[in-house]
């Protein structure tokens, strides 16, 4: 509702009515785009991070070394399954099919000028625990001590940092690649293997 007022009524100039049309249509253009705001679909990384990444729906989407991108979409290609619907023995096939798919890529574990974000960096006494998120529910999982000198390239980071880094993940006969999840659903939807780092630094 506009408040009419005389149109004697004056501000430097504005009729006062104008003003208070102005504020109004301002305040409807903001309520809208905060409105639009929470329907953009829900992306893990932002848009300037768009040199990493991958969507919430698995797909690569820009520049990262290849290896890491093959890497990903096999892991990514085996989230999403109907778990509770399956006994433990099913599980561990899915487990073990990953881990064949992974070995097709002839791939040694060795990344350089990998891509990601800083997931968490914690200490337990002289334990210094790092992990990187390379897609949405992708972890690389470090796991060294104080002495180690990588210690001094992971100490000024902070969580949600973009980062490139190098390094090599531990192989396993079995699965690929070492995954230290407690449980199988957790190796399934959210694995996190095993990374040796040798180099690491934050992105612009």
């Amino acid at each position: 509702m506009i408040v009419q007022l005389p149109d004697h009524l004056y501000y430097g100039g504005l009729n006062f009515n104008m003003e208070f049309e102005l504020m109004r249509k301002v305040l409807i253009f903001t309520t809208a785009m905060l409105m639009l705001v929470t329907v953009i679909p829900d992306y893990s990384y932002a848009e300037d991070y768009n040199d990493i990444f991958v969507n919430n729906n698995g797909n690569v989407t820009a520049n990262m070394p290849d290896i890491q991108k093959r890497f990903i979409e096999i892991v990514k290609g085996y989230q999403g399954t109907t778990l509770e619907q399956m006994n433990d023995i099913q599980k561990r096939l899915i487990l073990k099919k990953r881990g064949n798919d992974l070995k097709t890529l002839n791939f040694d574990g060795s990344a350089q000028n990998w891509t990601g974000n800083v997931s968490d960096i914690s200490a337990f006494g002289d334990s210094i625990f790092f992990r990187i998120e390379v897609a949405p529910k992708v972890i690389l999982f470090v796991s060294t001590d104080i002495e180690d000198a990588i210690v001094e390239k992971i100490s000024p980071l902070q969580e949600g940092q973009r980062v490139v880094f190098s390094g090599k993940l531990k192989t396993d006969s079995s699965s690929g690649f070492s995954e230290v999840s407690f449980t199988t659903d957790g190796g399934i939807e959210e694995p996190e293997f095993k990374f040796t780092l040798t180099d690491i630094k934050k992105l612009n």
